[in-house]
């Protein structure tokens, strides 16, 4: 006989279709939905508050939505005339989400503020596996809630990708440390690799102690240990290195084929506006932006708030060989 007093998920004699699950919520499993939703309010609330915030890669990723090649080579402008001073993989997903959702402040900054909420979530999978969930959730707290990373987050300079590629590629290696396999320590070489093509040599920083671990505590023998050194070394090279290589090589090419077609007065402005990899081509791009196609190219609010950012740091607007130098007040 069935006892009705009896609760229906802990008595056997009931109905399989009467019983009720039992659900068992723990700490853990609270953890990265926790994290998730306490970095997405601290990255997403008021996000467009900052407006284009940088406008040097807002033009970018508005070129890249505008053009493949300025897209993968990092362009200024959508003709490819220009490039930046920085590898293209940034402004390459922020021109992949312009291409989507077109060209606004929330999606300059959105993909930014994703890539906030996954790097809190890869530190707390990383930490788990080696200290716990409890060192895991104090440390994905410790991140989400930094002040820094709120601001790199919630801004569309190349740190937030750069700082997401590093913890993922520590977490990579974690992984592998814990059954020496290589594959694991490759996939670590290529986002190290994706790095340099974010922000050049600060994604190599982290190389010394990563390949210090791999040599002391990779549980293979000497042998493969140096051996993998060698092929994450190759890899990290050819996923990085000779694509940036290529990057500035063809951003020089262009410029200089457009020297020599204009007249000899014009053509060391064009040069000197076009000084790749470094602070003052930097300055004397932002400076010659306007006369490199129609002002409708660009947003008003985007133009409006460059000859801002000019005005404020003294940039000269009247003279087209001011502009071309760059000849702001420090």
């Amino acid at each position: 006989m069935t006892d009705l007093t009896a609760p229906l998920a802990d008595n056997p004699a009931a109905p399989r279709s009467l019983r009720l699950p039992v659900v068992r919520i723990s700490a853990d499993s609270l953890a990265i939905p926790g994290l998730a939703a306490l970095s997405a309010v601290l990255y997403f609330v008021n996000l467009t508050v900052s407006g284009y915030a940088n406008t040097y890669y807002t033009m970018a990723a508005q070129a890249a939505s505008q053009s493949w090649p300025a897209l993968f080579f990092g362009a200024l402008d959508g003709q490819g005339f220009i490039t930046l001073d920085k590898p293209p993989l940034a402004t390459a997903l922020m021109g992949l989400a312009v291409k989507a959702f077109g060209l606004s402040s929330l999606s300059i900054l959105a993909p930014q503020a994703l890539l906030g909420v996954a790097t809190v979530l890869v530190l707390y999978l990383a930490v788990r596996r080696s200290f716990g969930p409890a060192a895991a959730l104090l440390a994905g707290v410790i991140m989400a809630v930094m002040p820094v990373a709120v601001l790199i987050f919630r801004y569309d300079n190349p740190d937030a990708l750069l700082t997401f590629l590093l913890v993922a590629a520590a977490w990579a290696l974690g992984r592998g440390l814990e059954d020496g396999r290589l594959r694991r320590a490759l996939l670590a070489a290529t986002l190290v690799g994706a790095g340099f093509l974010t922000k050049y040599l600060q994604a190599w920083l982290v190389l010394p102690a990563f390949a210090l671990v791999w040599l002391l505590c990779a549980p293979v023998s000497l042998r493969r240990r140096i051996g993998g050194l060698v092929a994450t070394g190759l890899t990290s090279r050819v996923a990085g290195g000779s694509r940036s290589s290529s990057s500035c090589r063809s951003a020089a090419g262009p410029t200089s084929a457009a020297a020599r077609r204009t007249p000899r007065s014009s053509s060391s402005s064009a040069t000197t506006a076009s000084a790749d990899c470094s602070a003052t081509g930097r300055r004397a791009r932002a400076s010659a932006r306007p006369s490199m196609g129609s002002p409708s190219a660009v947003p008003a609010p985007v133009v409006a708030h460059s000859a801002a950012t000019r005005a404020r740091f003294g940039c000269s607007t009247t003279s087209s060989a001011d502009r071309s130098a760059g000849s702001c007040r420090s």
